[in-house]
């Protein structure tokens, strides 16, 4: 339960970074591939393009619907709609699986903003993870998380995107672990108990976010030392990265997210793709987060845990 916590932290403050191609030359004719996709349509929809692994469709309100594959498997990965070709603004309808087809996300967007009810799920089992609903892309109201094993992990109420109202927060076994209320993003009152529901005091839990490691930012502190070690993590990457023939060739790009385990002595494992765009990008992403093999761990009451890290790479041809 204090690990998912955290969890939820560094996915919020995740950083995304850009690997872009050596490559100069003219990528390969898509015309090959325009029909690709042109028997997946949904019903009254139109057909206008396919690449190698996207498809865009026109509905009968005029939306234009917006669809990316796994390339090797055919799995739909996205599924968005938009008020123009631009996907600039989305309209209706969103929906995102992982690589291997279990569903990731669904929900709806109003003028741009997330907006109604979402549902997100875990990876693997598609169990639901979280729930709840957005006014002009805010939480607002009654949001539900879940553990893995289906059991309710916690209650918030929320009001324009902050904390507002009672809450509650359970053991994996069920029970109440605390409770209490904010007003506006404020603690009013909190109480905590143990597995036997007697009444305990523990202090709020003060959490550090992992930090890659590197010999030019140790001297230096704070935000000064994070934006450091975020810049030379993002060196790594950059040096490092090679963008496949494969998916230059079929002018693949896209957010690769990887994530993976910080442990508690600073190394990482658990190396998982959730969303890899094609094989060949996948293999990449991994070599080189495999290359990020010294952190300082994150930490709870100033004691080391091991803490899951989401890692977005963005593979982008020019």
């Amino acid at each position: 339960m204090l690990t998912r916590l955290i969890c939820l932290l560094l996915f919020l403050m995740g950083i995304s970074f850009t690997a872009c191609t050596p490559f100069t030359e003219v990528q390969a004719n898509q015309s090959s591939y325009s029909q690709k996709y042109a028997d997946r349509i949904d019903e009254g929809s139109t057909h206008l393009v396919s690449t190698y692994y996207t498809s865009w469709e026109r509905t009968l309100e005029g939306t234009f619907v917006f669809k990316q594959y796994y390339p090797s498997t055919g799995v739909m990965t996205d599924y968005e709609t938009y008020l123009n070709r631009s996907r600039e603004t989305p309209q209706g309808p969103s929906r995102r699986w992982y690589d291997d087809g279990t569903p990731w996300w669904e929900g709806q967007h109003l003028q741009g903003k997330a907006e109604g009810q979402w549902k997100y799920f875990y990876k693997n089992s598609g169990k639901l993870e979280k729930t709840g609903h957005y006014k002009s892309g805010k939480k607002e109201g009654l949001w539900e998380t879940y553990g893995k094993e289906g059991k309710l992990a916690s209650v918030y109420h929320f009001r324009e995107g902050k904390e507002d109202g009672d809450f509650q927060v359970y053991y994996d076994n069920g029970k109440l672990f605390k409770e209490g209320e904010y007003q506006q993003g404020e603690l009013l009152w909190r109480t905590t108990y143990d597995s036997t529901g007697q009444e305990i005091d523990l202090p709020e839990m003060e959490e550090q976010m992992p930090m890659y490691m590197d010999a030019a930012c140790l001297e230096l502190e704070g935000k000064e030392r994070k934006r450091c070690a975020d810049k030379q993590m993002l060196g790594v990457i950059y040096r490092s990265i090679r963008y496949p023939e494969f998916a230059v060739k079929r002018d693949i790009e896209g957010t690769v997210i990887v994530r993976f385990v910080v442990r508690k002595n600073g190394q990482i494992n658990d190396i998982e793709v959730l969303r890899g765009l094609c094989d060949p990008v996948r293999e990449e992403a991994i070599r080189v987060t495999q290359l990020l093999n010294e952190w300082q761990p994150g930490q709870q009451n100033g004691e080391p845990v091991n803490v899951q890290f989401m890692l977005p790479i963005r593979f982008k041809l020019r």
